[in-house]
C-alpha cells in the first residue's frame, strides 16, 4: 500500500457507524474485528460507496452490471503518478483517464483529493451517462469531463488531433485483463493461482480487449511514439505480471529509455504500474527489473524527534545540492517530502579523508569505520541491468540520478522511522548509498538529543 494512501488499515465497524447501507453487510468475525462478503456485489458496491464518502467525500452511484472500483487499488495509482509528476513541480496538472468507466473513480478522486483535472474517455454509453451523473452529483464539472469515442482503435491520437495547442501532464488507463471469454472465465488459470476472493461484475468490454492487456498496452505505446511530449507521462495499470516482459521489451525496441515500474500491494492483491515519457529533460532511466518494482530504504532514529530528524535530513540535503518539495498532504504522525538528486555530491568528500588515511596524512578518525558504514546497505536492492542509450535523446550533462519519495514517522516508543522510496532514475545504488550517509551521520542529532 502507498504510504499516503488513507484507505489504508480501515475499519469496517467505525466505517459503518455513518454508513448505513453498509451496517446490513458487515459479518462479524469477532469483537473488535469484522468484515463483509466479497462474493455479494450489493456489499462490494457499499463498502466502495462509504469509503469514498468517509474519507474522499465524494458521492458515488455505482451501476451493479458494471465494474465495481476497488478504491485503495485506484488511489495507489493516483498517487504513484503524482510521484512521478513532482519530478516536474507540476502546479496546473491535466491528465487523460482512458476507459473512465461507470464510476469514474479516477478522474473524480483525482480532481476532488488530488485537485487535478482531467478528461475522461470510454466507449460505452452507459458508463459515460453514469459518469455524467457523478460528476455534477459531486459538482466536480469544472474538473472533469467525459468524451463518449466510438471504438479503442486508438486511444489518444483522434483525441488529441481536435487541438494541437492543448498538452496533457499524464495519462492513465485500467485496461480490461483478457483477450477472450474463455480467460474470463479462468480456463487458462494456472493450477497454483487461486480463486479470487471478490466477485467481478463487470461488462464484457471492460474485462476483453483484443491482445488482452498487453495489446492495449501495447497500442498505447506505438501511439505514444508518435505523440510523444503531446502527454509528459503515459502510464497504465498491469495487473498480470507476465505482461510486463514484452511491453518493457517494446519501449527498449522503440528507443524509449525513460521508463518507470512500480507494485502496488493491496492485501493479497498485487498489480503494476508501468510509466515512460519523452521528456528531454530526464536522461535515459534505469532500466526497471520487474521483480524489483518496489525499493524502500529505510533507518531508524532512536530518542529523537520527527521535527528534527526531518530538519536534519532537508538541510543535509539542501547542502549536498539534492532538492526537496515538501507532500502538502503530511499527515500528523508524518511528514512526507520528494527528493531529488542529478549528481552524486556525498561521495568525493570520503574518498579524499581516504585517501588521507590511505596516504597516513590524516590522524584517526570516525570516518576510518567509512567502507564499514557503507558495506551496511540498509535495504539490499543493487540493480542487475545497466541503462540502455538513447541514441536520438539529447545529450544532458546531468541527469536524474534518483527521485524518491520520503517518509519520516514518529512512532510510539520515542523512535523516528524514516523511509527512502524509489520511484525513478539513473542508479539505484546511489540512493542506497545517500540513505547510508544520511543514517551515518544522524549521530549529529542523537548526541544532541541526548
Amino acid at each position: 500500500m502507498h504510504p499516503r494512501n488513507i484507505l489504508q488499515d480501515c475499519n469496517f465497524w467505525e466505517l459503518q457507524k455513518n454508513n448505513l447501507g453498509l451496517k446490513k453487510h458487515l459479518r462479524k468475525i469477532r469483537d473488535d474485528y469484522c468484515t463483509i462478503n466479497f462474493k455479494d456485489p450489493h456489499a462490494l458496491c457499499e463498502l466502495s460507496k462509504s469509503l469514498a464518502k468517509t474519507f474522499l467525500h465524494l458521492d458515488l452511484e455505482i451501476p451493479l452490471n458494471r465494474l465495481i472500483p476497488t478504491l485503495p487499488l485506484r488511489l495507489n495509482y493516483l498517487l504513484w503518478i503524482e510521484d512521478i509528476i513532482s519530478i516536474e513541480s507540476k502546479n496546473n496538472v491535466l491528465g487523460i483517464d482512458i476507459g473512465t468507466g461507470a464510476s469514474a473513480i479516477y478522474a473524480l478522486i483525482g480532481a476532488k483529493y488530488l485537485g487535478w483535472k482531467f478528461l475522461g474517455t470510454d466507449t460505452d454509453y452507459t458508463c459515460c451517462e453514469n459518469a455524467q451523473r457523478n460528476i455534477h452529483c459531486n459538482n466536480l464539472a469544472d474538473k472533469v469531463v467525459v468524451k463518449h469515442v466510438k471504438q479503442w482503435d486508438d486511444k489518444l491520437t483522434h483525441l488529441l488531433q481536435g487541438d494541437e495547442t492543448q498538452d496533457y501532464t499524464f495519462c492513465m488507463c485500467n485496461p480490461p485483463f483478457f483477450q477472450n471469454p474463455e480467460e474470463v472465465l479462468g480456463f487458462s488459470r494456472s493450477e497454483d493461482r487461486s480463486e479470487p476472493n471478490s466477485i467481478c461484475t463487470a461488462s464484457p468490454t471492460e474485462v476483453i480487449t483484443r491482445g488482452g492487456e498487453a495489446g492495449f498496452v501495447g497500442d498505447l505505446i506505438e501511439e505514444s511514439v508518435a505523440l510523444q511530449t503531446r502527454v509528459e507521462w503515459y502510464t497504465s495499470m498491469i495487473g498480470i505480471k507476465a505482461s510486463l516482459t514484452p511491453l518493457l521489451n517494446l519501449l527498449q525496441t522503440r528507443g524509449v529509455t525513460r521508463v518507470a515500474i512500480t507494485e502496488f500491494q493491496q492485501g493479497k492483491t498485487s498489480r503494476w504500474g508501468l510509466a515512460w515519457t519523452f521528456l528531454p529533460s530526464l536522461p535515459p532511466l534505469l532500466t526497471p527489473n520487474p521483480d524489483k518494482a518496489s525499493t524502500v530504504y529505510t533507518f531508524d532514529v532512536p530518542n529523537s524527534t520527527r521535527t528534527r530528524v526531518s530538519d536534519f535530513i532537508t538541510t543535509t540535503a539542501e547542502k549536498l545540492k539534492v532538492t526537496t518539495q515538501l507532500c502538502p498532504k503530511s499527515s500528523q504522525r508524518e511528514t512526507w517530502f520528494w527528493m531529488t538528486a542529478d549528481s552524486n555530491t556525498w561521495s568525493h568528500g570520503r574518498r579524499r579523508k581516504r585517501r588521507k588515511l590511505n596516504s597516513g596524512q590524516a590522524s584517526s578518525s570516525p570516518d576510518q569505520n567509512i567502507d564499514k558504514a557503507e558495506e551496511e546497505v540498509l535495504v539490499s536492492d543493487k540493480p542487475s541491468q545497466s541503462i540502455v542509450p538513447n541514441q536520438n535523446a539529447p545529450c544532458v550533462p546531468r541527469g536524474c540520478l534518483f527521485h524518491c519519495f520520503v517518509s519520516i514517522a514518529s512512532a510510539s516508543d520515542s523512535r523516528v522511522s524514516c523511509d527512502f522510496r524509489w520511484i525513478l532514475g539513473t542508479d539505484k545504488d546511489a540512493l542506497n548509498q545517500f540513505v547510508c550517509y544520511l543514517a551515518r551521520n544522524i549521530d549529529q542529532i542523537k548526541s544532541r538529543d541526548t
